[in-house]
């Protein structure tokens, strides 16, 4: 073996990690490192944050290539939602395009105070989570801000950034 671990995708939910990753990495070394990239938006007013996060999350969602692993999540029709929206170029039907259990199924975003359980229900299963912004229409002052949040939110219970 020559690699020191594996780096998921924001769509891969607990299910696809379970029913997929974790039978392909049968058998592989002990340190082997599982991580996973979890859309994250963390700000103060919890409904921008869920807003910024639903755009960037329709983007990603747009891809054909995703559709068969939004599909097996029970989120196939969001994803055409997704990329009618994101051909049109139409950011509020894209946030309209992402249900909430989707969102809450590949993504966190919300107040600061909800980071740390959100993320262990988003990721709790892998050995590392890899925090992306929401970055797809969201105005670069409230990303900015958005990224003083979590790091805050993550430094007050001990987080490492």
């Amino acid at each position: 073996q020559v690699a020191d671990g594996v780096i998921g995708h924001i769509f891969w939910s607990r299910r696809y990690v379970q029913d997929v990753v974790t039978p392909l990495l049968e058998g592989v070394r002990d340190d082997f490192e599982r991580s996973v990239t979890v859309l994250c938006s963390v700000q103060e007013d919890p409904g921008l944050a869920r807003i910024d996060a639903k755009r960037t999350l329709a983007h990603y969602a747009s891809t054909r290539t995703y559709r068969d692993i939004l599909a097996a999540d029970g989120f196939g029709s969001a994803a055409d939602d997704c990329r009618d929206a994101v051909r049109a170029a139409d950011h509020e039907a894209m946030v309209r395009a992402v249900p909430d259990a989707m969102l809450d199924t590949y993504a966190i975003a919300g107040p600061p105070d909800e980071l740390h359980d959100r993320l262990a229900a988003v990721a709790g299963h892998m050995d590392r989570a890899i925090l992306v912004p929401a970055y797809i229409g969201t105005p670069m002052a409230r990303a900015e801000q958005a990224y003083t949040t979590m790091f805050a939110a993550l430094r007050s219970r001990g987080g490492t950034t």
